[in-house]
């Protein structure tokens, strides 16, 4: 079950991200280098657009059988508009 909701720029979700570059050695994966990605630097996860609002839209996925709460994407506001526009937004405290 998907919804979207919004949450602060400042949230910990967002804070020491990188970029993670690698391949696969017999299978497994290998990680070459990591590039670290600014805190303020927030991108749409589906359109790459950067996102400068105070408040940044999320997707969060809700596992029923374990009642997990995960953040899957960071959206835009066009994005929302145009390619999420079916999924119920709830508010945020």
């Amino acid at each position: 079950m998907e919804f979207i909701s919004s949450i602060s720029r400042e949230d910990e979700v967002f804070k020491g991200r990188s970029y993670k570059l690698g391949s696969f050695i017999n299978g497994k994966p290998v990680i070459e280098e990591e590039i670290p990605i600014p805190n303020s630097d927030i991108l749409c996860d589906r359109c790459n657009a950067q996102i400068l609002t105070d408040k940044i839209k999320v997707i969060i996925s809700l596992d029923l059988s374990t009642g997990d709460v995960i953040i899957t994407d960071a959206i835009c506001d066009d994005c929302k508009k145009n390619k999420f526009s079916n999924i119920i937004e709830i508010n945020s405290k």
